[in-house]
């Protein structure tokens, strides 16, 4: 809902806030008072071009500011969380416009934003009839949406239902193309992988490997030094190899016999006797297993060499798949399990064909379902536009809704929906931006807007030149059905009808004024003995009698009974 307008420095208008309310708000006033311009303003701010020429002659600028309450707006949270923008609490929202020196400058709620984001923005918010373009029903791309929104919960359910098998089937084919697009690198990686894991296997390798092989490696570089330390040691501790010298074990016997005999005499002896006889038999089993590592001493050159080429391509694995052998087994196990499914792909591609078929088939049965539907409301929908059309003092006038099938699948099925319209008998239906009128287009929008009223969910409208060529009944029914729509929306009509200002819940006079050698325009709100005279302005031109008082304070008393 617009709340707020507030314009400053726009063509005629210096400065003028408009504050509206819920209902039907009618701006009325002489020909070029500037209703028309206070609509250009709003044109403005909600995203439509605008030249330097619209700044007042002396201004520097010119500035329109829009303030909505948007509660209840379908999707809009979501758009300004999309633009980095976050809603208000209080559920306002301030759409601004400033053009300056060749420059445009728009702003929600005071932040700087391209365009484009206001337009994105207040077509979710409002709706201008006329001569103008920012209309939802002028944009074709809507008209699936509003059709949708008039067939009701079965079709939105529907649609619901379509839009989630759509969901599916989409990134079902996305994954089946990331699977052909990757075909190349696929067969890369098996041949990659393959060789890879060849070359580990192939290695043979066991945790721990490479520290025994160092070990042994050190001993065989060292075995002379290794042998010649080895056999001094048992000389020194079991004497010569022809029996010569006396070693330490033999010593530590000859120990043990001296303090034999003297065991039972003393303690201290005895405990001398038992560590000697322990450390002689320790020796002893010492010096046999240096005996044995001697005679089974071997060094084998080609063993030495053996274990540095192991050692060589150990380290060469180490450097192509990790640090340590039990990081290349890891890998070689990841590169497994991988090539296994690289090499199942091409099943994996097979059951997605088989599933993208099963679920095409679905899709389009439920589409056909939808389309059922959406012909339903489209023939009722006509149907009742077309006589809201008539009613409108377009007797001859036709309104169809024109579905045809798409070349591929969308999430929202495979209808494309537009709105076709024929002025006059004989005439061929032709879509609606081609309405030439801009009294026929605002009539048709009306017309469409009464039919749409309790599922149509932008909140306010703007009619423009919706009275052009037409008076009498015609005229009284345009106001009665501008106060039904009003009851769903809050409507902004600009007329010069009394039969449309009569029915006003809000009535806004908009004046010119010359001073000074300027000219400004100027805005009132009407109480209800203003809006007599205004109405008998409207009834009887620039002269106001008794008369014209008279009708219209009961056109003003009708209008109220109707509206009750």
């Amino acid at each position: 809902m617009l709340l707020e307008l507030d314009i400053s420095d726009f063509a005629l208008i210096d400065n003028i806030r408009l504050n509206l309310e819920n209902g039907l708000n009618v701006l009325t006033g002489e020909t070029g008072a500037g209703k028309s311009i206070i609509i250009d303003a709003v044109n403005m701010v909600l995203g439509e071009r605008a030249d330097t020429d619209i700044v007042r002659t002396g201004a520097e600028k010119a500035v329109v500011e829009a303030l909505f309450k948007c509660d209840g707006i379908q999707g809009l949270d979501e758009v300004l969380q999309q633009m980095g923008i976050e809603p208000e609490q209080d559920k306002t929202l301030v759409l601004g416009r400033e053009i300056k020196s060749g420059r445009s400058i728009s702003r929600i709620n005071g932040r700087p934003v391209p365009l484009s984001s206001i337009r994105k923005l207040s077509r979710r918010m409002i709706d201008i009839h006329g001569q103008h373009q920012h209309q939802s029903l002028l944009d074709v791309q809507n008209h699936i949406e509003i059709l949708d929104q008039f067939g009701g919960n079965e079709v939105i359910e529907q649609r619901q239902k379509v839009a989630s098998m759509y969901g599916r089937l989409h990134k079902l084919k996305k994954v089946l193309e990331e699977i052909r697009i990757s075909e190349m690198e696929r067969e890369r990686n098996i041949d990659l992988y393959s060789y890879q894991i060849g070359e580990i296997e192939k290695a043979e390798l066991k945790e721990g490997e490479d520290d025994e092989l160092i070990r042994r490696r050190d001993v065989l570089a060292n075995a002379e030094n290794i042998f010649q330390s080895m056999a001094q040691s048992y000389q020194l501790l079991y004497g010569g190899e022809d029996g010569s010298g006396a070693g330490l074990v033999d010593g530590l016997g000859q120990v043990c016999q001296n303090l034999a005999p003297f065991t039972d005499m003393d303690r201290e002896i005895g405990d001398f006797y038992k560590a000697v006889e322990s450390s002689c038999i320790m020796l002893r089993e010492i010096t046999r297993d240096i005996r044995k590592y001697l005679d089974g001493f071997e060094f084998d050159s080609k063993q030495l060499n053996f274990i540095e080429e192991r050692l060589h391509l150990i380290n060469g694995l180490k450097r192509k798949y990790g640090h340590t052998i039990e990081d290349i087994l890891e890998y070689c196990l990841e590169k497994t399990q991988e090539l296994e499914r690289l090499k199942n792909s091409q099943r994996e591609k097979d059951s997605l064909k088989k599933e993208i078929a099963v679920l095409e088939k679905g899709f389009e049965i439920e589409c056909d379902v939808l389309t059922g539907l959406r012909k339903e409301a489209a023939d009722f929908l006509a149907k009742n536009a077309t006589s809201e059309i008539a009613k409108l003092g377009m007797t001859n006038g036709a309104f169809e809704v024109c579905i045809k099938k798409t070349a591929g699948f969308t999430e929202r099925g495979t209808d494309t929906v537009e709105f076709m319209f024929s002025a006059n008998l004989g005439e061929p239906l032709k879509p609606l931006s081609r309405i030439a009128s801009g009294g026929e287009m605002s009539r048709v929008m009306l017309a469409i807007k009464t039919c749409l009223a309790n599922t149509d969910s932008i909140p306010t409208l703007i009619f423009d030149e919706i009275d052009a060529g037409i008076s009498g009944r015609t005229a009284q029914v345009v106001a009665q059905q501008l106060a039904n729509v009003s009851g769903k929306h809050q409507v902004v009509c600009v007329t010069h009808l009394p039969q449309i200002a009569a029915m006003a819940d809000n009535h806004y006079l908009i004046s010119k004024e010359e001073k000074d050698g300027h000219t400004y325009t100027r805005l009132k709100v009407l109480d209800r003995e203003d809006r007599v005279r205004e109405l008998a302005r409207l009834l009887g031109g620039k002269e106001v009698t008794a008369l014209t008082i008279k009708h219209s304070e009961e056109m003003l008393k009708m209008a109220e009974d109707l509206k009750k």
